[in-house]
């Protein structure tokens, strides 16, 4: 009799044994062979079939250190607007775009560097704020010294108008006095069209 009890016991442990194995096992032993992709495709059909909060964090913290930013920009926003609590996820979005920033600049492309701090980067959600309110001033004066070498008058007072419209009114003034006047004195003028 405890033979016939036994046998029923121990499928129904081994049943519970393999239903609670957790689901993110074989994307971490696809992951730790360096199969990447198949590890994306499972963490995919994952999220899609589990509905479960966790796994689609883990494959947003996947898809950021696996540097596959395309599909970490098409999940994170979403994730985030259900989940804004997640300071984790919240922190990596924040690196993500200290990255394009940081590119933009390295790049010479000053005025997408700009936009992504002052757009992404000085929320005081972010750790780092202050350090990009800082930077604010470095990239407008690259960008200005930049024109200048280049001695490109377009991209100068561009350059200017910018620090104008950011609030760095006394960089601008300090780089180039002349060219910022004139600019105040056209702002001037539109204003006075404006009013009429």
């Amino acid at each position: 009799m405890r033979m016939s009890l036994l046998l029923p016991t121990v499928l129904l442990m081994l049943l519970v044994a393999c239903s609670s194995k957790d689901p993110l096992e074989e994307v971490n032993a696809l992951v730790a062979s360096g199969d990447i992709v198949a590890a994306k495709k499972k963490y995919q059909e994952l999220v899609e079939a589990e509905n479960n909060p966790n796994i689609e964090r883990e494959y947003i913290k996947f898809l950021y250190e696996q540097k596959q930013y395309q599909d970490f920009k098409r999940n994170v926003g979403d994730y985030l607007a259900r989940y804004p609590e997640d300071l984790e996820i919240m922190e990596l979005n924040f690196d993500y775009f200290a990255m394009l920033a940081t590119d933009a600049e390295r790049q010479g492309d000053y005025e997408a560097a700009l936009d992504y701090i002052v757009t992404k980067l000085l929320s005081s959600d972010y750790k780092d704020f202050r350090k990009w309110e800082t930077k604010q001033s470095t990239v407008l004066k690259k960008w200005y010294t930049e024109a200048e070498e280049n001695e490109d008058p377009l991209a100068m007072r561009e350059a200017l108008i910018k620090m104008r419209n950011l609030g760095f009114e006394n960089l601008a003034r300090s780089l180039a006095p002349e060219i910022y006047n004139e600019i105040e004195a056209a702002a001037g003028e539109a204003a006075e069209e404006g009013d009429q």
